[in-house]
């Protein structure tokens, strides 16, 4: 009896049925929308780049998605799958890998904004960089 409430406890943290949260919907959705194919290292640097937004404009995770422009994908209506809920607390219990990034592009894109900000690193094809206060 033990071992098949364990199985189950277990079975429910990694597969959860549903999200609690639309945060939890947005942020789960932008990590697999904005790097799926970068592995984990790079799913948890956009997550720290959103959640440092979050934290700078005092702002939903929902809200930063949604803001026009931030994003190539249709942010209207953002509901996560089992799988990328899945994701996304595994992502989310990881250390933080890009503290203080405010921005990311792809290294095959050239954004004009880039030039004003300082580079934090790099996680294969995305480029993640935060404010420059050393310029003014």
């Amino acid at each position: 009896m033990f071992k098949q409430l364990l199985t189950m406890a277990f079975i429910c943290t990694l597969w959860p049925l549903q999200s609690f949260s639309r945060d939890i919907d947005c942020l789960a959705v932008a990590i697999h929308k904005e790097a799926s194919g970068e592995g984990l290292l790079g799913q948890r640097a956009v997550l720290d780049t959103i959640q440092q937004r979050m934290k700078d404009k005092h702002k939903t995770a929902c809200a930063i998605i949604k803001e026009p422009g931030q994003f190539s994908w249709d942010t209207a209506d953002v509901k996560a799958t089992k799988q990328q809920l899945t994701r996304y607390r595994f992502v989310a219990k990881m250390l933080p890998v890009v503290k203080g990034a405010t921005h990311f592009h792809t290294s095959y894109s050239n954004p004009k904004w880039r030039k004003h900000m300082k580079f934090v690193g790099r996680i294969k094809h995305h480029l993640f960089y935060k404010e420059n206060y050393d310029r003014f």
